[in-house]
């Protein structure tokens, strides 16, 4: 079991650490049971559907309760927050994803990961990243094959043990990352530069042109003149509905919050507990019981320098006797009582060594032959024995263990997580020798030195936060539910909202299956979301209560899957037929101007613009220096004539006249082979997430896991 507690302390970052690129989201397998027996179904229980068959609900609950199992074995914990929760289902989600996208295209290809491959991976001499990071110790930096083969015997010992369980779950990413670059390695290997691309990245590059230009700027002059028709919107739009093709299913809404917070009544009700509860909490000598059973927050036995405290009751605490109480006072929205419960003079640190004893399982059997054992060890060393040459002889921490158990300097908060082993070295003298316990086992440990001893204080807190009570619940609901029935229009709700000089809040672009609502971070915003997603605009919502948030809606924008209506993109689409008239105008402006000038410089003593100047840009190059980003002149620029003025170029930003001063042919070569490489390297690293992208669009996928609750 300890083998598995140090796993779990570093299997927090072992996704993070070796799985990359586009696959990242689809690296947790089904370890436990192979492949689910849940089929598609097709039914109305249909939570997606991934290359035109369904996905059934029943499946992705198994999937996420793997998962669960999962993450409990990595962290040892019974249960999982709400964050870690939803992480859970969003990779169920993914798995099931991988498995019939990737894995079915894996199965195609014939790629797999053989006994003896995942043998070499985990005990070969290379073992893979996750063995290494895994099994390495981090004080040193080496690898400790002998912690991997004690792990491995444990699960051959025990193979339905939790360490065996781990171990195949290890072993499921192990496959899946081994696989996964198999198949990157077989798209990259397929790919090739040919000559003639090579030759033209190398010109692009090294061809280098200096130029001289003037900008007429489309944000230079009034508008007013300009003439823009519904026929031009709509002739603009259908010429290029390739840029509004792509929209996904997003809505926009306006919401007032009734925020839920504690009344004058609800504080004064807190307010006459903690006082009445104060002579008690004087009296008391049983202190850690009493807290847990009075307060928000649990006893911490911290033994507590001045500076750890609030300015005030710090210097209060280092000054009064043992006894001495503090408050009530009010402090981040909860009243406080603080006693000064013991004072004790420890040290600031301490230097400890130890022998871990390991129980071979959990049995009670287990745990008494493994305190036999250590039982036997500590009176060894009291009749004399080599502390060091022990250690390495039976110490299950491999970490110290060759360095005959030295666990160097530590203060109390660095051992925070073996306290009974850290309690016993604070309190022993130097040189003696101690039994203790912990989750890991059974612990030798022994003093070697320590600093000086300080004065430190023990102090108790009695901490109650001031919550609404559910009569105010209710009192501010009631507000909420008048507000939406007297405003069911837009024109209402607005109207009702400068008149209460309520504040108005947006969110834009809220996706179906979007975890949070602007303005309401780390709430659940599902109920409301789900309201947005069966309502029509301008629809006005009941009131929806999220945590401590009553919300009132209004459903401002509907954007459905495909390409957007001009309706909805009626403003950019404004914008840009504005600017092709703008640059219209400004064209024929410097084509009068241009008539009889002969040098870049009279035409802009006619224009009133300034003259600038570019030096070394090449075809490869992603601005101008004063223009900004501009392609368009970019490439004029790199391909015009020398000394000669150019037409106008319509780009970003104005349009543009240049005069080339300057061209630094590419130096002649016949050797492109650092060009071929770095378009190799530019093809080869979008190759991961480009195949990604593209088997994900061949598979159609529909989400419907909002409707579910996911």
């Amino acid at each position: 079991m300890a083998t598995l507690e140090k796993i779990r302390s570093k299997a927090g970052i072992l996704v993070a650490a070796i799985i990359g690129l586009a696959l990242l989201a689809f690296v947790l397998g089904d370890f436990l049971t192979g492949k689910s027996s849940f089929l598609f179904t097709g039914s109305k229980n249909d939570v997606g559907e991934i290359s035109g068959k369904s996905v059934s609900i029943q499946l992705l609950d198994q999937k996420a309760k793997e998962l669960e199992e999962i993450e409990k074995l990595k962290t040892g914990k019974s249960t999982m927050d709400d964050s870690k929760s939803e992480e859970v289902k969003q990779n169920a989600w993914q798995q099931i994803i991988y498995e019939n996208v990737m894995e079915k295209e894996f199965d195609k290809l014939g790629l797999t990961v053989s006994p003896d491959e995942l043998f070499d991976l985990i005990q070969g001499p290379n073992p893979h990243a996750i063995v290494r990071q895994l099994f390495t110790n981090p004080q040193t930096g080496e690898f400790n094959r002998t912690m991997l083969l004690q792990f491995l015997k444990g699960t051959n010992d025990n193979p339905t043990s939790e360490q065996m369980a781990f171990r195949l779950y290890l072993e499921k990413e192990i496959k899946t990352d081994r696989i996964n670059n198999k198949y990157i390695n077989l798209i990259r290997k397929g790919l090739s530069v040919p000559t003639f691309l090579a030759k033209n990245e190398y010109i692009a590059s090294n061809k280098k042109v200096d130029f001289k230009y003037i900008i007429q700027r489309f944000n230079s002059g009034s508008d007013s003149s300009l003439s823009i028709t519904s026929s031009d919107i709509k002739k603009y739009y259908n010429n290029h509905k390739y840029l509004y093709y792509n929209q996904t299913a997003t809505r926009d809404i306006d919401y007032v919050s009734f925020d839920v917070v504690p009344s004058k009544e609800d504080t004064a009700g807190f307010k006459e507990w903690i006082y009445k509860i104060k002579p008690d909490f004087l009296t008391e000598t049983d202190m850690e019981p009493f807290v847990n059973a009075n307060s928000d927050e649990q006893y911490n036995d911290k033994n507590y320098i001045e500076s750890d405290l609030p300015d005030s009751l710090g210097v209060l605490m280092f000054k009064e006797p043992v006894g001495a109480l503090h408050g009530p006072y009010f402090d981040n929205g909860a009243f406080k009582l603080a006693r000064l419960y013991k004072i004790v003079n420890i040290a600031d640190s301490v230097k400890a060594r130890h022998i871990l004893i390991t129980p071979k399982g959990n049995t009670k059997e287990d745990l008494d032959k493994a305190k036999v054992t250590a039982d036997s060890i500590k009176k060894l060393l009291e009749k004399g024995a080599d502390f060091a040459v022990l250690a390495k002889q039976y110490s299950g921490d491999k970490s110290n263990s060759e360095k005959g158990g030295d666990l160097g300097w530590f203060t109390e908060d660095k051992m925070a997580h073996l306290k009974p082993l850290s309690d016993t070295a604070f309190k022993i003298k130097k040189g003696e020798i101690k039994l203790v316990s912990t989750n890991y086992g059974f612990h030798i440990v022994q003093l070697l030195d320590k600093s000086k001893e300080k004065k430190k204080v023990k102090v108790a807190f009695i901490i109650k936060k001031v919550i609404p009570s559910q009569l105010t619940y209710n009192q501010i609901l009631s507000v909420a539910m008048k507000f939406a029935s007297e405003n069911r229009t837009y024109e209402q709700f607005n109207k009702a909202i400068t008149k209460q000089r309520l504040i108005k809040k947006l969110a834009t672009n809220v996706g179906e299956n979007d975890k949070t609502i602007p303005g309401l971070t780390g709430e659940k915003p599902r109920d409301l979301i789900n309201w947005i997603y069966n309502s029509k605009k301008s629809d006005i919502s009941e009131p929806i209560t999220i945590g401590d948030h009553n919300i009132v809606a209004a459903l401002t924008e509907v954007r459905e899957k495909g390409t957007a209506p001009l309706q909805q993109v009626k403003n950019e689409v404004n914008l840009a037929v504005r600017k092709e008239k703008k640059a219209e105008k400004l064209i024929e402006k410097i084509n009068k101007a241009k008539s009889g000038v002969t040098s870049i410089e009279d035409l802009a003593l006619k224009l009133g613009s300034p003259v600038e100047i570019a030096s070394g840009i090449s075809f490869s190059s992603y601005s101008v220096r004063d223009a900004g980003i501009e392609p368009k002149l970019i490439a004029y620029a790199t391909n015009c004539p020398k000394n000669k003025l150019s037409q106008p170029i319509d780009g970003n930003n104005g349009v543009y006249v240049i005069d080339v001063t300057n061209i630094l042919d590419a130096p002649p070569t016949k050797d492109y082979t650092m060009s071929k490489q770095q378009l190799m390297n530019t093809l080869q690293g979008e190759a991961s997430y480009e195949s990604y992208n593209t088997l994900m669009k061949l598979a159609n996928i529909v989400d419907n896991r909002r409707k579910f609750g996911y």
